[in-house]
């Protein structure tokens, strides 16, 4: 279980997610549904990042990005998909991440790379090489997330240079 501080893990969380892991063998990696503190989904579920909607995502404010990018950043953030269903998705998020751990082992844990920032992007494309990597709604979590990267200058350099590593690694896409 890879778990962000800012997360509040609900009472039989866990067992849920397990029982259904012991079900099904061939899922490697499963991240359960992400509310915030308000109950509002977070769509974290993605498709492989591509610059346009990392952009809009990170330096528009968000009416000129919804105006001009909102079909690129809806199809990123995988908006056309039910959230009510399992999703196999191309990346999950970090802030919950349940592996089984002869998987993790194969990976050989995270790309140390990257550091904050796409880390979770690179391990799900590697983990769905050899298992499925699932987002499972059945079980959910509270995530207290704050942005950092769009609130601090550091954070946010600290995430231009892991997008490039990441594109680098696993090719541009527009």
């Amino acid at each position: 279980l890879i778990v962000n501080p800012d997360v509040i893990v609900p009472e039989g969380t866990v067992r849920t997610i397990v029982d259904y892991m012991e079900a099904h063998k061939e899922v490697g990696l499963l991240v359960p549904k992400i509310i915030d503190e308000k109950g509002e989904m977070q769509y974290l579920c993605k498709r492989q990042p591509g610059i346009l909607a990392l952009f809009g995502r990170r330096f528009l404010p968000k009416k000129l990005a919804d105006k001009l990018l909102k079909k690129s950043m809806d199809r990123y953030a995988m908006k056309d998909q039910d959230y009510n269903n399992i999703i196999e998705a191309e990346f999950l998020s970090g802030c919950f991440m349940v592996f089984r751990s002869d998987i993790l082992t194969r990976l050989e844990g995270f790309d140390e790379r990257f550091f904050l920032y796409f880390e979770d992007a690179d391990i799900t494309l590697r983990a769905r090489n050899i298992s499925k990597a699932i987002y499972f709604p059945s079980a959910h979590i509270i995530h207290a997330w704050r942005g950092g990267a769009r609130i601090s200058r550091k954070l946010n350099r600290i995430m231009i240079i892991s997008a490039f590593k990441f594109f680098n690694k696993w090719g541009w896409k527009w």
